[in-house]
């Protein structure tokens, strides 16, 4: 399980960085050349800001995880990458796809995957107490 846990990891992390080049160096300028407003610009740009914050900070999470996995199999642990993967592509993945295309036909997704994101932290958590019991 380690070994998935480690490629979501990569995955995830070479999204992010890449996202965070398009944003940084090709959206602007291919908002600009559409004529949007100068609002729904700078709100696709933060949409995609923090899809690629949640990208990263989670595709480390995946990485720590799998570090523990080497050393437990837990289901704790299992469910917490389970939930980080679903969470990273339903939240990140709909806001980046919403920030560079403008479709809202996702209304639902991000919120979804913003709670699927924090159900892992709580299976990592509940991993920590039950692991760690004296």
């Amino acid at each position: 399980m380690a070994r998935l846990t480690v490629f979501l990891a990569a995955f995830f992390g070479a999204v992010g960085v890449a996202l965070g080049a398009y944003r940084a160096h090709g959206l602007k300028s291919t908002l600009l050349a559409l004529e949007l407003p100068s609002g729904e610009i700078a709100t696709r740009l933060d949409n995609l800001g923090i899809a690629i914050q949640y990208d990263l900070i989670h595709a480390v999470a995946l990485l720590a995880i799998a570090a523990a996995q080497i050393q437990a199999c837990s289901k704790y642990l299992s469910l917490a990458a389970g939930l980080f993967g679903l969470g990273i592509v339903l939240f990140c993945g709909t806001l980046a796809i919403g920030a560079i295309t403008g479709q809202q036909f996702y209304w639902l997704l991000p919120p979804t995957g913003g709670v699927l994101l924090i159900a892992g932290w709580i299976a990592l958590a509940a991993y920590g107490i039950r692991r760690h019991r004296v």
